[in-house]
């Protein structure tokens, strides 16, 4: 199911035995635009705490309610790494810690959670890849003949926590409504100047769809 970002965070998280907080940002890869970790408020639980978990261990969020069910229990949660406001994840210098898990859904990697540190531990490539849903939806849109609007936000498949489309919120192009462009189109997203590059001109940017949150059945 189709589902917009802004509609899903701060929803309450449930894990296996009780509830733990909200959903406060969530992070993917900039180059499978595939989600990594979610960041969890704790709140009145564990007060002053955020904590990074995998994402596998996110269930299919309700549609009626704003819930997301995680298959972790409170103890796990509570043994999770913490993230840190003042040393913000898509910044380069990252460090690896282990965070155990039970294995869930088949996935072989659960266990890495990349953290900010102190020292820069590159990856091979010179570059983190990690990156804020929450920093991201503020960033510029250009299309090959010029800029194209803002990200106003994205809409993910909640079944699968993939990245589906980025909701423009179009400017001096001809049209006024929020426009869905495929994630299939994007091309870079340049951190420094705050700006998503797709392969959408502005004449495209006029044929995309609009997005209609879904309708429950019965």
């Amino acid at each position: 199911m189709l589902r917009r970002c802004v509609k899903l965070l701060d929803s309450r998280m449930e894990a296996t035995d009780g509830m733990i907080g909200k959903l406060y940002d969530l992070y993917f890869d900039d180059r499978s635009m595939r989600f990594r970790y979610a960041v969890i408020d704790t709140g009145h639980w564990l007060p002053g705490r955020r904590v990074l978990i995998p994402i596998e261990s996110l269930g299919m969020p309700y549609y009626n309610r704003p819930i997301v069910r995680v298959n972790l229990t409170k103890d796990e949660i509570r043994n999770a790494p913490d993230w840190n406001s003042t040393k913000p994840v898509y910044r380069e210098n990252m460090v690896e810690l282990s965070f155990v898990v039970p294995p869930l859904c088949g996935s072989p990697d659960l266990g890495l959670i990349a953290l900010p540190s102190t020292h820069s531990q590159e990856e091979p490539d010179g570059e983190n890849h990690l990156r804020s849903l929450k920093e991201v939806r503020r960033y510029a849109i250009a299309g090959p003949d010029g800029t194209l609007g803002t990200v106003a936000d994205f809409v993910i498949r909640s079944d699968k926590w993939t990245l589906a489309y980025i909701l423009a919120q179009p400017v001096d192009t001809g049209r006024s409504k929020t426009a869905m462009i495929e994630i299939a189109e994007l091309r870079m997203i340049k951190w420094e100047q705050k700006t998503i590059l797709v392969n959408t001109s502005k004449q495209d940017l006029l044929r995309c769809p609009y997005f209609v949150s879904p309708v429950a059945a019965g």
